[in-house]
This record gives structure tokens, C-alpha cells and sequence, in this order.
């Protein structure tokens, strides 16, 4: 039986069980996916539970696969028909014009993430220890009295025991 020809009396899980039962349905599934029909239009079209539906090609993994390629394949044809749209504008319909292809731009991202996807997931095979680099700049620090402490740069008199310049203290007005 021809999943087109669906018996119309029959009650929905009775559609149901025929359609998805006919070994000819997933072929069918990705070439009106292609067409750029949705599941939801085709569950509509043969009376049957979107839902129930839904999950049955969720189920089927081969089935599945093949309708993930076709929408990003789609999602690629979208950004070409975007460019078209932007293309073929005249100056008096620019702005809807360029709505429409950013409209399509997005569907196309929604459809292909890993193509169009704006977050890009990388991953970071380089490790700093940053706890040698701290421990290193808390020994650099050395308490002074506050009489060596003077305002603005640094000073010849200011300087560390160890000869390096101590570091400049500025007062903030308060």
C-alpha cells in the first residue's frame, strides 16, 4: 500500500500503524523533506499523530540521519537564497529585502550549527599554572614603612631592600 493512499476512514493509529509500516515511508519522509514540506505538514497530510509520529523518526536512525543532512543541506540553500534576495533588490525595496535574507539567514543557522552557528566550541590544550606565578609576585611585594612611602613616582630614597624600586603609592582623594 502507498503511503499517499491512506485509508481516510480509518481512525489515526490505524493511519498510524499503515504509515509506518510501509517499508517505502522513510524514502518518502526525506525526498518531501527535500521538497521543503515539514513533519508536521506530512503527519497532517496522512491523518496520523504528529507526535506518535515524531518520535517513530526519532526512533528510526537511519531515518533520522538522513533528515538531519537534508535540513542542513537546506540550511545552506537558505544563505543562497538570501544572497538572491539581496541581489535582485531594487533601491525602493532594499530594507524588506534585506529582512527577508536575514530571516533566511537565521533559519539557515537554526538549520545547519555547525556550518552557521555562531558559537564555535574549541577546545584548549594548553595548561598555565598560574599558582607559581602568584606565589613569585607575593614575594616581590614587601611591606615598607610609611614614612618611605611617598606620593607620585617612585624616588631613589623609596627603594626596596633588595635594591629594586618599591612601588608607587598614589592617595585618592576621598
Amino acid at each position: 500500500m502507498s503511503t499517499s493512499l491512506v485509508v481516510a476512514n480509518a481512525g489515526p493509529m490505524a493511519r498510524f500503524a499503515e504509515v509506518t509500516g510501509d517499508p517505502a515511508t522513510p524514502d518518502l519522509i526525506v525526498q518531501r523533506l527535500a521538497a521543503g514540506e515539514s513533519l508536521r505538514d506530512m503527519a497532517r497530510g496522512w491523518a496520523i499523530p504528529y507526535t506518535r509520529f515524531l518520535a517513530w523518526v526519532a526512533g528510526n536512525a537511519d531515518l533520522t540521519e538522513q533528515c538531519k543532512r537534508v535540513c542542513e543541506l537546506a540550511g545552506v540553500d537558505l544563505r543562497f537564497e538570501g544572497l538572491e534576495i539581496i541581489d535582485g533588490a531594487t533601491p525602493e525595496d532594499i530594507a524588506v529585502a534585506k529582512e527577508r535574507a536575514q530571516y533566511r539567514e537565521r533559519l539557515s543557522r537554526d538549520l545547519n550549527r555547525q556550518l552557521f552557528g555562531k558559537h564555535t566550541q574549541h577546545t584548549h590544550t594548553h595548561t598555565v599554572d598560574l599558582g607559581e606565578r602568584l606565589r613569585r609576585a607575593r614575594e616581590r611585594v614587601i611591606d615598607q614603612a610609611p614614612e618611605a612611602v611617598t606620593l607620585g613616582a617612585a624616588t631613589p630614597s623609596a627603594v626596596s631592600p633588595d635594591r629594586s624600586p618599591a612601588p608607587a603609592v598614589v592617595e585618592a582623594p576621598i
